[in-house]
């Protein structure tokens, strides 16, 4: 690839290959960005969730338990009966919405980490153009 840099675009004006190196900049920092904002949200250990979740399909291991999204759990409540009498139960409690979380997180991250590793690429075939851009402006 060693076309690549002024020639290799030649119907692209210098300022618009220098807008679509930043733009190939931002876009791998807001990837990466998101991955580090999920795990900070969600818990610790979720940066590994795709790839822990494909090793267990792999080893054709049963996924039925998830740290960050349980599907029982226990719920407390206190009940008022006549009076001022408070009674405090503890039951379990299904959360059958943390199946599609379980689903849509997982989905989000293999997409984060899609788009992180191709824009990574941009940034590489980008990496000459980048230094033509700084030395113009």
């Amino acid at each position: 690839m060693a076309f690549i840099g002024k020639s290799a675009f030649p119907s692209i004006a210098g300022g618009a290959t220098c807008i679509l190196s930043d733009f190939t900049r931002y876009v791998t920092a807001n990837a990466i960005g998101q991955l580090y904002l999920m795990d900070e949200i969600i818990g610790d250990g979720y940066s590994a969730y795709g790839y822990n979740v494909l090793m267990k399909a792999i080893r054709r291991e049963k996924w039925d338990q998830s740290s960050f999204f349980p599907r029982v759990t226990n719920c407390y409540f206190k009940v008022r009966r006549m009076g001022e009498n408070i009674h405090p139960y503890v039951v379990q409690c299904v959360l059958p919405i943390n199946l599609f979380n379980e689903k849509i997180y997982l989905f989000l991250w293999w997409w984060n980490c899609l788009v992180a590793a191709l824009s990574f690429v941009g940034l590489i075939i980008y990496f000459p153009i980048f230094f033509s851009c700084t030395n113009r402006r």
